[in-house]
């Protein structure tokens, strides 16, 4: 998947997903349960290992190892040792469980360094193909993602619920901004605007939208297929937001279209099945 283009700044949402799941879990006392990378100096799993989960931090760090060492003459010395010392971080934790404390502990400092490679990939990286290809990973993930939970809010049993509301903005790192332009508590209205809709908010689905109708005509090839002009219309705020029931329909439709671009890009300029002349222009 393409998904894994955007590696060294797509476990934002991975992280803040095991965050919440500690947090979850400290209602009931139950300790966090917590997947160990396998051991190895190199990130492969070991042969017959059980394999981990495929949203669980440890696996998308490992991930992230496999495709940053694939690139490893393109990545600087800054971003290597970041990614180094997270890693033996993980390592090192071979207990089943996890108390809350170390689990929280364990997420922050993941947090940190992974706020700290995608500050380097921002300031250092130059703006080629490579970094065109990365930012769309990115911008897929992140809207996946924001439509992704703001759909299970909107289907949950309080959509309307100001704590719930206050959890979705906090998990889309958009809290700060809602307060600062909203004095009352939160509602589904405006949330809904703010991580749908407005196209300032750098954490916003149109946000991502626009961005990846941007990026896609400049690849090799442009955009015959017209994915830009659709994304752009996906990120036209419709009529939908006042009631949390009414948007389902468009969150589903506008996280399938993201999909389909992520595979359409794959298959086009990843795929070794086929190599049409096409995938050798980078």
């Amino acid at each position: 998947m393409l998904l894994a283009l955007g590696g060294l700044a797509g476990l934002y949402s991975v992280s803040s997903a095991a965050l919440l799941a500690a947090c979850g879990e400290s209602a009931s006392g139950s300790p966090v349960s917590a997947s160990p990378l396998p051991a190895g100096p190199t990130p492969q799993p070991p042969s017959g290992a059980p394999s981990l989960g495929a949203h669980s931090l440890a696996y998308n760090v490992l991930e992230t190892l496999r495709a940053a060492s694939t690139v490893r003459d393109r990545l600087s010395s800054d971003n290597w040792r970041i990614l180094n010392r997270l890693a033996q971080t993980l390592h090192g934790r071979r207990l089943s469980t996890l108390s809350l404390a170390d689990a929280l502990e364990l997420l922050d400092h993941a947090i940190i360094s992974l706020v700290a490679v995608g500050g380097l990939e921002m300031a250092h990286m130059t703006r080629d193909e490579g970094w065109r290809f990365m930012s769309l990973g990115r911008h897929l993930e992140r809207a996946i993602y924001v439509t992704a939970t703001t759909s299970e809010v909107a289907q949950s049993d309080m959509p309307d619920d100001p704590a719930l509301l206050e959890w979705l903005l906090d998990l889309s790192d958009s809290i700060i901004t809602y307060r600062a332009r909203y004095m009352g508590h939160a509602e589904w209205i405006a949330v809904a605007d703010l991580l749908l809709f407005d196209r300032s908010n750098p954490r916003s689905a149109a946000f991502q939208l626009l961005k990846l109708a941007k990026h896609v005509p400049q690849l090799p090839g442009g955009d015959p297929d017209g994915f830009s002009a659709r994304l752009d219309a996906a990120a036209a705020a419709p009529d939908v937001a006042a009631e949390p029931g009414a948007i389902l329909g468009y969150l589903q439709e506008t996280g399938e279209q993201v999909l389909a671009l992520s595979d359409h890009l794959t298959l086009r300029y990843f795929s070794h099945v086929y190599e049409p002349a096409h995938s050798t222009l980078l």
